[in-house]
């Protein structure tokens, strides 16, 4: 069974108070995005923070930013009552940005701009 499947399969059984933050529009592939956010999934945002300083992509420093927001989104509603994981990082394609590069003889060639968006879901079990 894969990875994903028995994560899903483990939230389902339980109940969490939740707590989400959504950025929109990172300059960066999905897929690069998606790399730096399977570091952080299922930690506890202790180990999270951990381990996403010190990766050197920039898709990285960019999922670090939407992870201590969202650490400041759960702390503004629910408190420092106990310390909370990650239980999903979630990374999508967004809009893309269409150019054209001139080439020989009249024609062009396309030039496609990839953009992301992350959504990071933490959790603490009720």
């Amino acid at each position: 069974m894969n990875v994903l499947k028995k994560l899903e399969l483990k939230i389902k059984s339980q109940r969490y108070k939740q707590c989400a933050h959504a950025t929109r529009f990172i300059k960066s592939s999905y897929r690069k995005v998606n790399d730096a956010a399977c570091l952080i999934r299922s930690c506890s945002i202790i180990e999270a923070q951990r381990k996403i300083k010190f990766c050197p992509t920039k898709a990285a420093a960019e999922v670090r930013k939407a992870l201590q927001s969202a650490i400041a989104n759960d702390q503004y509603l629910n408190g420092a009552e106990d310390i909370p994981f990650v239980i999903q990082a979630i990374s999508e394609r967004c809009k893309m940005l269409k150019r054209m590069r001139p080439a020989s003889k009249g024609s062009a060639h396309p030039i496609i701009k990839h953009f992301a968006r992350i959504k990071i879901i933490l959790g603490r079990p009720i």
